[in-house]
């Protein structure tokens, strides 16, 4: 039998082990091969979706219509991992605000990224107050902004001017476009704007030319106009929607355009969350 001295020094090099174990967990890097994460969460009706750039800085587009995004979150951070650099609400309808309420009570935020347009539905009131109890940094997107997370650059496209405390007709077309770059791979992310909007975009002979899409309002005949397809030429298109909802989305009309296009459809509601790796010079699907 092990002498009482003999169990204590196994106790104690089990206590290291798992010691050492837990460390590198906490600490160990998000990744080696300087690649960047783009995560399309599937949060049912409804938009999220998390950019994880290669240093370990976070931008989070929207948070889908309930806590699920939570969940989604603890999928893909790494363990113990409590901050998000970046949260941007591309507009005020449940389906995208929602999720985000939690994500302020839960994550350290370090700044938060809106039109401030005005709306008085709950859940947006509830996350305006969460942010005036926490006076969190906020900025006001306006085109032409840039942001960055280290070498990750991305880009304010929509709205053209500020839309800080009015009220606007259709909220869809608030929505914020934002075009993030690294190196050559480019992925363009439309909220729920729809034909109006990027009717503008091509107006201003913006380039809207991308490798993934997520698509404007969950597949929408609304929105992904045919010209604006062959603008962004993606060779990815992502639909965040969920398999039974009352919209009857997304559109089989969109669905068939995006094909045409030259686009590989995705949608969460049938694939799950779709996640795609990238570096400087390429972009893939993590299967």
């Amino acid at each position: 039998m092990f002498s009482l001295r003999k169990k204590i020094l196994i106790i104690i090099a089990g206590l290291l082990v798992l010691l050492a174990v837990s460390l590198f967990l906490i600490f160990r890097p998000v990744s080696t091969n300087k690649q960047l994460a783009i995560n399309f969460f599937d949060v049912g009706q409804g938009d999220s979706e998390l950019v994880q750039a290669p240093n370990g800085q976070t931008l989070l587009i929207d948070g889908g219509p309930d806590n699920t995004v939570l969940r989604r979150l603890g999928e893909v951070l790494p363990w113990g991992q409590a901050k998000i650099d970046y949260v941007l609400l591309t507009h005020p309808h449940a389906d995208h605000v929602t999720g985000l309420v939690a994500v302020l009570q839960k994550y350290k935020v370090g700044r938060v990224i809106m039109t401030g347009v005005s709306d008085t539905s709950p859940n947006y009131i509830q996350f305006l107050k969460i942010l005036k109890q926490t006076q969190l940094p906020v900025a006001l997107a306006v085109a032409n902004q840039e942001f960055d997370l280290d070498d990750v650059k991305f880009n304010i496209l929509s709205p053209d001017h500020n839309l800080f405390d009015q009220a606007v007709n259709d909220l869809n077309d608030s929505s914020i476009v934002v075009k993030l770059t690294y190196g050559q791979v480019k992925v363009l992310f439309t909220g729920d704007a729809g034909a109006a909007v990027e009717k503008e975009l091509l107006k201003n002979k913006i380039d809207l030319s991308a490798d993934v899409l997520k698509v404007g309002h969950h597949g929408s005949d609304t929105a992904s106009g045919q010209v604006f397809l062959q603008a962004v030429n993606p060779k990815w298109a992502i639909v965040s929607v969920a398999k039974v909802n009352q919209y009857g989305l997304p559109s089989q009309r969109i669905i068939n355009r995006l094909a045409r296009a030259g686009a590989t459809v995705l949608q969460t509601a049938d694939q799950g969350t779709i996640r795609f790796l990238a570096n400087q010079n390429n972009i893939w699907r993590q299967q």
